[in-house]
């Protein structure tokens, strides 16, 4: 019977293991998601590609801050920065009535948002390198 006991133990153990292994993984997943659509945020070229394509990229970041959020309860402070930055540049974008004021609130819209990642990067450290 102790022979059954033991492999139980070691199952139950590996199978513990696996579970925390994969809560890293998927917010360095989701933490490299979100940073490839802040990159694809700073490229869109709204000269050419319009207002309606930074709109979009927006709604695929803040999508990526919400899947973020459910991966790294420890960052909670930093990911609701960064999405209450997000929300903030949508707000100001969405409220500006000439193509001038939507640049200035894309300026300055950006740079708390960059500020925002870069505090999170800064908080998760090398967790996932």
């Amino acid at each position: 019977m102790r022979p059954l006991v033991s492999i139980l133990i070691v199952a139950v153990l590996a199978g513990s293991a696996c579970s925390s292994d994969d809560e890293p993984n998927t917010f360095c997943e989701n933490r490299a998601e979100l940073g490839s659509a802040i990159q694809d945020l700073r490229d869109v070229n709204v000269l050419d590609d319009g207002v309606d394509a930074l709109e979009s990229q927006l709604e695929v970041v803040q999508s990526d801050v919400d899947a973020l959020k459910t991966s790294a309860t420890e960052l909670q402070p930093e990911i609701d920065a960064l999405g209450s930055s997000v929300v903030t540049l949508k707000s100001s974008l969405a409220d500006a009535a000439s193509l001038a004021d939507k640049a200035a609130a894309l300026s300055a819209g950006f740079t708390s948002v960059q500020s925002a990642w870069q505090a999170l990067l800064d908080a998760s450290g090398s967790d996932c390198d």
